[in-house]
């Protein structure tokens, strides 16, 4: 009995220590892998040679090319749109400024429809 009470004494004050150790040499463990900081890991100080942990180059990636979301990509929507244009252009009050910069949408929207191949427009239904 007095032996087994020994034992536990001697584990109790030696466990903590122990464990206060491990805790306090794992970092720097870690650090000496190279796991932690911008310092390169020890053994593989050499740039010079090609190393297993050597980065990857990214491949080109180019942007898309923005479109022109002002302008619609789709034939019913440009017709309907060109027909607008075509009604606000004889409002008496519309000013110069506006009907320039209808005129120069409707032709943005023209040879938008020309290069959708758009089929040929429907006369207009009198309202």
């Amino acid at each position: 009995m007095i032996l087994k009470s020994q034992r536990s004494a001697y584990w109790k004050s030696v466990a903590p220590g122990a464990l206060l150790a491990a805790v306090l040499a794992i970092p720097t463990l870690v650090s000496a892998q190279g796991y932690g900081g911008d310092a390169p890991p020890y053994g593989n100080q050499n740039t010079d040679t090609q190393s297993a942990d050597q980065v990857q180059p990214v491949p080109d990636i180019t942007p898309p090319i923005p479109k022109d979301l002002s302008m619609p990509a789709d034939c019913k929507v440009i017709d309907d749109e060109l027909a607008r244009i075509e009604k606000f252009s004889h409002n008496p009050k519309a000013t110069k400024t506006q009907l320039d910069a209808n005129a120069a949408r409707a032709d943005k929207l023209t040879s938008n429809r020309k290069d959708l191949s758009c089929p040929a427009a429907a006369p207009a239904a009198a309202k």
